[in-house]
């Protein structure tokens, strides 16, 4: 067997369209939250800062433009997905009926929602409300899934714990391993492709390697590229063949 990794910098919704039509088996996205602001507090590093500070400079959009933004790579996605392929959809809770109702608009299927339990979750600076606790995401598929690989009973519950203070890379908001790889050994067969538009810290190519599948990584922070680039490029593996690419694409990068 012979699984490829393929890193690609710049804009998922300029790159995604180049994509072959119905070649993915599974999607992993987990963009932008777009939560961050000046006035809410959290603690990174060490460190209290605002929630803008710490997450980076995604504040700067409005809505409708973050709306327009996950909209269009939701388009995308439910073309390159072949029928019976899944896709995870990492969201703040807020937005996770609305986006629920525009998977179904554009003829995807939702099937569950997924909890990540935060077993070391950050305290609150202000202590006026609940610590945040949970992160939420939504699993669609196109059609009826092709794959659904059902584990233990005690690990299919749409609730999983992960500690998520134990960060790798210097990304600031990174998810744990374990968490993608729960998604992509349900969801997914040794040699098939995974691909995630928000690639970031690069958790879905680490995860994708160590179970034997390929992974294509779109990320648009150079910053991050670097990181992705050190955590997953060059890596061999005894049971299969390994091939890296990341090609030169100055054209979807502006």
């Amino acid at each position: 067997m012979k699984t490829y990794y393929k890193l690609i910098q710049g804009d998922c919704n300029k790159i995604m369209p180049t994509l072959d039509c119905n070649s993915i088996d599974l999607l992993i996205a987990d963009p932008p939250y777009h939560i961050e602001q000046s006035n809410k507090l959290t603690k990174q590093n060490g460190k209290i800062m605002s929630t803008s500070s710490a997450w980076g400079h995604w504040t700067n959009d409005s809505f409708a433009e973050y709306d327009l933004m996950i909209k269009q790579f939701l388009i995308y996605a439910s073309k390159t997905l072949k029928d019976g392929g899944s896709g995870y959809l990492w969201l703040d809770y807020s937005k996770v009926g609305y986006y629920w109702g525009y998977l179904e608009q554009i003829g995807l299927t939702p099937r569950n929602s997924l909890i990540w339990v935060k077993t070391q979750p950050m305290p609150h600076i202000r202590k006026t409300n609940y610590r945040s606790s949970y992160e939420q995401c939504i699993w669609f598929t196109k059609g009826e899934p092709r794959a659904f690989n059902f584990l233990k009973q005690k690990e299919m519950k749409n609730v999983f714990h992960a500690n998520n203070t134990k960060r790798t890379t210097e990304h600031p908001t990174e998810k744990p391993l374990e968490l993608f790889k729960w998604h992509i050994e349900v969801s997914s067969n040794r040699g098939d492709l995974v691909l995630d538009p928000f690639l970031g810290s690069g958790t879905t190519m680490k995860a994708a390697q160590e179970l034997g599948r390929s992974c294509i990584g779109i990320e648009l922070n150079p910053e991050y590229i670097d990181i992705i680039k050190k955590r997953c490029y060059g890596t061999t593996f005894l049971d299969r063949q390994v091939e890296y690419d990341f090609p030169e694409v100055i054209q979807y990068a502006n």
